[in-house]
């Protein structure tokens, strides 16, 4: 029978241990999850473990202030062995012991940050039973003093160490840099309103920073990464909608006949569309990360993952298109972040419109107004074609409905476009970290663990 024991260190009351027995996971929060920490320095989704093929590890999921190792060097991700301690806000998260046959061997960790070299215990005998006859060493002041480690003064702590028997804190590296201090986590009830951040990062290939307040600048930064890509990816909808508007228009001539097959063709559109706009999102989430893949690639992967892919974009679209329809405003705001949401966070189904509406509420006003100046500019863009083609009779329907297909399928890569960009901007502004590396490290794991005719 697999298990793992933890021992918990808590800020604001005494330590415990806790056996988790045939769990594949366990998340910590600050004050939800299974291990709740009631660490103000703690994010509300700040990490999990999971115990899976004998293999233990540890996840952060972005939080603002991190996760450490007690050396100081922060992680992303991290395979655990048994002995082995991290940090998450000022609390301690140790690994007691590990019961399970496969994990025998295992300990290999990933540590985040260029330039660090793998995390291992000190050389020599533990701590916890020094050589007979060798001098005492100092006390390490990361045992002693919190503010060592980076640790706010909080709650009940009035000293920081591993427990007994546990790796110590070992000196860190000249090229490794101290834990940034932390910061406070702001709850949905305390964000204010502002503008829009300017990112001072390096973007990664392809991908730009959010101007502060600009909306017209966002507008600009979303073309440019678009204006590359245009053709493939308006084609990615374009060759579904364009021919079957143009071959529904000429059918529309066919009394009878034609109108059955006209709605033959439009079942078969509304089937493939949410796997064509998954496919534009995942196209441009790879451009604008710096890793990019084909058309025909995205398109590939929707269609191996249909079962998953088909009802969660269905759905989350229907959800924000009668919230759209019916209220406008909750439209928007239920349905901006789709793509992201899924490919990024994994969320499915009605939780995506739920997480999305999570990030939308807090600074709706800039979100709403740019959708408004986007819909105001198309419509003025083709109130002038449409009314020209209106005098060509039936030969007009034509030509308008394929002008709307070509249109749409270059609008949808745009707004997808814009809606990164939002997205990124919102998350790095209210939850920190680094939203971007974490995706680009999500895909990449995604992509690893597809089959070679997935890839």
């Amino acid at each position: 029978m697999a298990s793992f024991t933890l021992h918990i260190q808590y800020v604001d009351r005494p330590a415990e241990t806790r056996v988790f027995t045939n769990r594949d996971q366990v998340t910590f929060g600050r004050d939800v999850g299974d291990i709740a920490l009631r660490d103000s320095q703690v994010s509300g989704r700040h990490g999990q473990i999971t115990f899976t093929g004998g293999v233990l590890r540890y996840e952060d999921f972005g939080s603002t202030n991190g996760s450490f190792l007690l050396d100081g060097r922060r992680i992303h991700t991290l395979e655990l062995s048994q002995g082995m301690t991290i940090r998450l806000g000022n609390s301690l998260i140790a690994v007691q012991a590990l019961d399970s046959p496969l994990a025998a061997g295992k300990g290999r960790t990933m540590v985040a940050g260029a330039g660090l070299a793998p995390f291992a215990p000190p050389p020599g005998p533990p701590p916890s039973r020094p050589l007979v006859g060798a001098p005492t060493p100092p006390a390490s002041p990361a045992a002693d003093d919190p503010q060592a480690l980076g640790l706010a003064p909080t709650g009940y702590m009035p000293a920081i160490s591993a427990p007994p028997g546990f790796q110590q804190p070992v000196a860190r590296p000249p090229e490794a840099p101290p834990p940034a201090p932390p910061r406070p986590e702001i709850d949905d009830e305390e964000a204010t309103v502002q503008h829009l951040p300017v990112v001072d990062s390096a973007p990664a290939p392809g991908a730009l920073p959010i101007s502060g307040g600009d909306l017209t600048g966002l507008l600009k930064q979303a073309w440019s990464i678009l204006q590359p890509v245009i053709i493939p990816a308006s084609l990615i909808t374009g060759a579904i909608t364009v021919p079957i508007a143009l071959i529904g228009g000429i059918l529309g001539f066919i009394p009878y006949v034609g109108g059955v097959i006209n709605f033959i063709f439009a079942l078969a559109q509304l089937a493939l569309l949410p796997l064509a706009v998954a496919a534009v999102y995942r196209f441009m989430l790879g451009r604008y990360l710096g890793a990019p893949i084909d058309p025909q690639t995205a398109w590939r992967q929707q269609i191996d993952e249909a079962r998953e892919v088909w009802p969660s974009f269905f759905l989350a679209s229907l959800i924000a298109g009668v919230g759209a329809l019916f209220l406008i405003i909750p439209g928007i705001l239920l349905g901006i972040f789709i793509g992201p949401v899924y490919f990024v966070e994994g969320k499915r189904m009605v939780d995506i419109n739920l997480r999305t509406l999570e990030l939308t509420k807090r600074d709706p006003l800039p979100l709403i107004i740019l959708v408004f100046i986007v819909a105001i500019a198309i419509a003025i863009a083709l109130a002038i074609p449409l009314a020209i083609f209106g005098l060509l009779g039936a030969i007009g329907g034509l030509l308008s409905a394929v002008l709307l297909a070509a249109l749409g399928a270059v609008i949808l890569p745009f707004g997808a476009t814009l809606a990164l960009l939002l997205y990124f901007g919102l998350r790095r502004r209210f939850e920190g970290g680094e939203p971007e590396e974490a995706a680009r490290a999500i895909l990449t794991a995604v992509e690893a663990a597809k089959p070679l005719s997935q890839a």
